[in-house]
């Protein structure tokens, strides 16, 4: 494989389900530590909320054929949302009540880390810049609106390494997924389609055969 490609590769796996999951553990541990549980349940229903918008686009893409007036859009990326959904949310939680200057070293390290996600995503036509850009768009949700609603506590030096070493842990040695989850779901609700149509119409054929057989031309 062109080493290039496989840098790229590597750097997509950083919005896979396994290391968004890992980096959503994260952020879950640091409003646990503030014990900040409505703040966790929250920041949990946004991520469900974002990555059900995902899936949305896929399945009137694959389910229904709609095709958005954009010929190269199948729907948002999955791996670009999941990465602006979680990695900058991830650096303003760790560092969320220390110096001004910390907290937005944190976001914007979670932001370029997603921001290479993206770019990894585009370069090795996984997806295309209109799929890529709509994903980080919705993404970006999440850390914003978690920026402008929380006023957090700071965390001790030994909780934000425990945060990051948990995190850095699990995505190094999870088990992979190399399955694009949502984009399976948009596909069975295709297939789910397509078979109530033919059973609609094979329904229909039955209760009405005089006016199948004039529209097929069957008997003529």
């Amino acid at each position: 494989m062109d080493p290039v490609r496989h840098a790229l590769s590597i750097v997509s796996l950083y919005g896979d389900p396994v290391a968004t999951v890992a980096a959503a553990a994260g952020c879950a541990m640091a409003f646990a530590a503030r014990r900040r549980w409505a703040a966790m349940a929250g920041f949990m229903a946004m991520l469900l909320a974002v990555v059900a918008i995902e899936v949305a686009t896929k399945v009137v893409y694959y389910g229904w054929g709609f095709r958005f007036g954009i010929a190269s859009f199948r729907g948002v990326s999955g791996h670009v949302l999941r990465a602006f959904a979680v990695w900058p949310s991830l650096g303003f939680l760790v560092c969320a009540g220390s110096s001004r200057a910390r907290q937005i070293a944190g976001t914007i390290a979670g932001f370029v880390l997603a921001l290479t996600v993206l770019l990894a995503m585009v370069l090795t036509d996984t997806h295309t810049p209109a799929e890529a850009i709509a994903g980080m768009l919705v993404g970006l949700a999440v850390p914003v609106l978690l920026a402008r609603n929380e006023r957090l506590a700071s965390l001790r030096g030994s909780m934000q390494l425990a945060i990051v070493a948990t995190v850095a842990l699990l995505c190094a040695f999870a088990p992979r997924i190399d399955y694009d989850i949502e984009t399976a779901i948009a596909r069975t609700a295709g297939s789910l389609h397509a078979w109530w149509d033919a059973t609609s119409c094979a329904a229909h054929a039955a209760a009405h055969p005089c006016e199948h057989a004039g529209a097929t031309g069957i008997g003529r």
